[in-house]
């Protein structure tokens, strides 16, 4: 048997892994004591055309989830993923949320400042399956490849956070 000094030390994949698993468990229970951040909320698309605006005064990219109300796997990922990260307070400096849910039929303003439906623009970026995770910059094009459906919901968060470190790096590189 391999003792843990014989190892030598956690590769820094391994331990930020680890880190955002603890930090889910602990938002996860910390929602359920009350003592989270109060009032946060999965905002909805509704104009994205300042949402864009502010994300290129911050140089932010714009996670755009896209999701069905009737869809478990997509309450999973609000209730499990994105509300503890928007409780946590360590996202918003790094990119802007906003659902995406298709079967609204609340007009929206798009990235261009024209009248759409979440349906449409879903259409238009040919997101038909949910939940769909997209980073885009604030033209809306896509920065990264997009996260489609929930495999492990364990690992999701990680896989997400990485998502978001290539969007910032994307976003960067394009002069945003």
């Amino acid at each position: 048997m391999i003792s843990s000094a014989q190892r030598g030390p956690a590769s820094p994949r391994v331990l930020r892994r680890a880190a955002w698993l603890l930090v889910v468990a602990w938002l996860s229970l910390e929602s359920l004591n009350g003592s989270a951040v109060e009032d946060a909320r999965l905002e909805p698309a509704r104009e994205l055309d300042a949402d864009a605006a502010l994300a290129d005064a911050r140089g932010l990219p714009i996670l755009l989830a896209v999701t069905r109300e009737l869809c478990s796997y997509c309450e999973q990922l609000k209730s499990r993923i994105l509300l503890p990260m928007l409780r946590s307070g360590n996202y918003s400096e790094r990119v802007i949320i906003r659902e995406l849910r298709l079967d609204s039929r609340r007009a929206i303003r798009g990235f261009d400042g024209k009248p759409t439906t979440p349906g449409g623009l879903a259409d238009a970026y040919e997101a038909t399956f949910v939940p769909t995770v997209l980073l885009v910059d604030p033209s809306g094009l896509e920065l990264v490849p997009r996260i489609v459906g929930v495999n492990t919901l364990e690992m999701y968060g990680y896989y997400l956070d990485q998502a978001i470190d290539q969007a910032q790096t994307a976003l960067r590189s394009r002069g945003q």
